[in-house]
């Protein structure tokens, strides 16, 4: 089996030049992500593709655009989260409070039936189930809707 050292550390000329070994499935999204290369919803979209999490479908009225810098490892520890527990983990999970949303999101999903879940104290997350995913509406970082819903 080959080794997985990151970086891979070559010489050229002498010059020791550090170079991303990318031997994972996610580690240039990582990459690009750690340099500030990526927007936040280029990030979570890539990261989390394929998995339980689908952000193909983000209203661009509920976008990540207000989620501050400082508040975004909440929402990726949160998805990390959503990502590695099975459906009747998530169900019961006092963190995340996954629960069905009975306000209004918008006439494009009036004929869904909605969910919220927890990211924090006053961040959700709302979408619907479609199989074995969840596909993202978008967020709700003030909590307004959440109350009446």
């Amino acid at each position: 089996m080959p080794c997985s050292s990151d970086p891979l550390d070559i010489t050229r000329d002498g010059i020791p030049i550090p170079l991303s070994n990318l031997f994972d499935s996610g580690r240039l999204t990582q990459i690009l992500w750690d340099h500030k290369k990526i927007s936040f919803d280029a990030y979570l979209k890539a990261r989390f593709s394929g998995g339980k999490l689908d952000f193909s479908h983000v209203d661009d009225k509920m976008v990540s655009s207000e989620i501050q810098p400082d508040e975004q490892s909440r929402f990726t520890d949160a998805f990390g989260k959503f990502e590695k527990l099975d459906w009747s983990q998530i169900h019961v999970d006092k963190g995340l409070d996954y629960k069905e949303y009975h306000g209004a999101i918008g006439p494009r999903y009036r004929h869904k039936k909605t969910y919220k879940f927890r990211v924090s104290e006053k961040f959700r997350c709302h979408g619907y189930r479609e199989g074995d995913s969840f596909v993202v509406i978008g967020f709700e970082t003030d909590h307004k809707s959440s109350d009446r819903g």
